[in-house]
């Protein structure tokens, strides 16, 4: 009686530590997939991190170019508001000077149609 009951005991108290055992290797086994886990995601966050300072010195050199742009864009149309002007002048000249040589031409053949008359 005693001894068959002890053994029981001890097969029950076996499979309790087999259970306990299996159950601690699932443990482990998870907590190894957590870690994993873990190592993937501080890599995706340092990745991304690095992306942001990437994006962050690209957009800070886009600036840069945008004002070197609006610069040349003043400059440009300063040089082109002279230009204007310029031209503006040279063509008022030049139809002054076309002016004053067709009148002129006017004069002299006036003059010379009378004087052959």
């Amino acid at each position: 009686g005693n001894s068959e009951t002890a053994e029981s005991k001890v097969k029950e108290l076996e499979i309790e530590v087999t259970n306990i055992n299996n159950i601690l290797k699932k443990m482990e086994a998870a907590e190894g997939l957590q870690s994993e886990r873990e190592e993937k995601l501080e890599e995706n966050i340092r990745e991304l991190e690095q992306s942001k300072s990437d994006l962050s010195i690209r957009a800070e050199n886009a600036e840069r170019q945008i004002q070197v742009l609006d610069e040349n864009i003043l400059k440009l149309e300063s040089k082109f508001r002279i230009f204007r002007s310029v031209t503006c002048v040279l063509y008022t000249t030049t139809v002054h000077v076309y002016t004053r040589n067709v009148y002129q031409e006017c004069l002299v053949t006036t003059v010379n149609s009378t004087s052959i008359n």
